[in-house]
């Protein structure tokens, strides 16, 4: 720190890293419209239907992230009815 004070650079703290998002906002547009055609589409299914329409690759994980980012409902269909 005082070295690079001392030769005059600056003191700001550095922008965070971390890695790209995986899923860009297309991506997000299309789980979203699955998840809207298909309400009770389980995160594998999603995983295939994505990959099907030619879309990223991620992982099942990756994929829940992103839905709770989206605040999708999680109430499911009852079929005790």
């Amino acid at each position: 720190m005082l070295r690079l004070q001392r030769a005059g650079e600056n003191l700001a703290p550095r922008q965070g890293g971390g890695s790209a998002p995986k899923l860009t906002a297309s991506d997000r547009r299309g789980l979203r419209d699955t998840v809207a055609l298909y309400p009770d589409v389980t995160l594998a299914e999603c995983q295939a239907v994505l990959a099907a329409q030619g879309r990223r690759r991620v992982s099942v994980p990756t994929l829940c992230r992103a839905l709770q980012q989206l605040e999708l409902p999680r109430k499911k269909k009852s079929y005790r009815e």
